[in-house]
């Protein structure tokens, strides 16, 4: 088996991903529109600056590469905007690295999905076999092409790994950006801002740590299933107010606390069902909510 692996966009769970694969000795290949951070320096890092819709540009990255993760996304849920032409942007390219990838032999494709696609569910946690109903414009967009993947993998000789991802947090995720509550509250505290709760605070989410994604993706790497969808996640859920009450657990300094309404995209309660990751790739997150938001506040020196 070949050790070079691709990742197309090198955003936080990208750099994460590279981090880890160049640390087991993988040789690692990035295209991401922006300039390589100066502190990822290695030997078996080739970083491309260029755009994931220019041909030239993917095929610079996926020749002679084992796997290649697909991790470009242009919204996150709420965001506003003109949904025809980021639909048709988001597919179009899809398609084209698809095809790609099937012209160079490319073993593996794994794809970043979100839990959004399940939209509202009465019953958690939710499996991979429940039918799929999402609420906002990205979650929409993310199973529009997982349905494309899925037909990809039936006619072509490329293995192909839907994740289903939940709520990633930890270092390296942007503090000051619009997604992962964990983050945006630390951001809060670093600038000294109110943290803003929409609704009564009592919205579930699951958290998985950033290196328990990393080493789940290790072991796709390695499977020898073919099934193509997987829930990734911890499988256990946390109200807003029970992440606020592990900051304050932490902190030496108050928390101030706004509400403000829900929006009609919120999803009420998100924990996913994790048996099918752990049984087929003997993956479970070791990383708890309480240890993972210490790290991360460690990280930033807020403890």
């Amino acid at each position: 088996m070949s050790l070079k692996v691709t990742i197309l966009g090198a955003g936080f769970i990208g750099i994460n991903l590279a981090k880890g694969f160049l640390k087991s000795g993988y040789q690692v290949d990035i295209l991401d529109r922006g300039e390589k951070p100066g502190d990822l320096n290695h030997d078996n890092l080739t970083w491309v600056q260029g755009n994931v819709g220019n041909k030239c540009d993917v095929e610079q990255v996926i020749e002679n590469s084992f796997s290649v993760f697909y991790l470009v996304s242009s919204t996150v849920p709420g965001d506003k905007v003109d949904v025809s032409k980021e639909l048709f942007s988001n597919v179009s390219q899809l398609l084209q690295v698809m095809d790609l990838c099937d012209i160079h032999n490319v073993d593996r494709f794994i794809f970043f999905s979100s839990s959004s696609v399940y939209g509202v569910k009465k019953e958690c946690p939710i499996n991979e076999n429940v039918c799929p109903d999402p609420i906002s414009t990205h979650g929409i967009q993310k199973l529009t092409m997982e349905y494309y993947i899925s037909l990809f993998a039936r006619q072509s000789n490329t293995d192909c790994k839907i994740l289903r991802l939940s709520n990633p947090y930890g270092p390296g995720q942007n503090i000051h950006g619009r997604q992962g509550f964990i983050s945006i509250v630390i951001g809060h505290l670093t600038n000294n801002t109110p943290v803003v709760i929409r609704g009564t605070g009592e919205d579930v989410r699951d958290y998985i740590y950033i290196d328990d994604v990393v080493n789940a993706c290790h072991s796709i790497l390695t499977t020898d299933s073919k099934e193509v969808v997987f829930n990734l996640g911890c499988g256990s859920g946390a109200s807003l107010l029970e992440v606020i009450n592990e900051f304050k657990a932490n902190l030496d300094i108050p928390l101030n606390i706004i509400h403000q309404e829900c929006r009609a995209f919120d999803i009420p309660v998100s924990i996913l069902d994790v048996g099918k990751t752990k049984d087929i790739f003997n993956f479970e997150a070791a990383t708890s909510l309480k240890d993972g938001l210490k790290i991360f506040l460690e990280h930033h020196k807020l403890i």
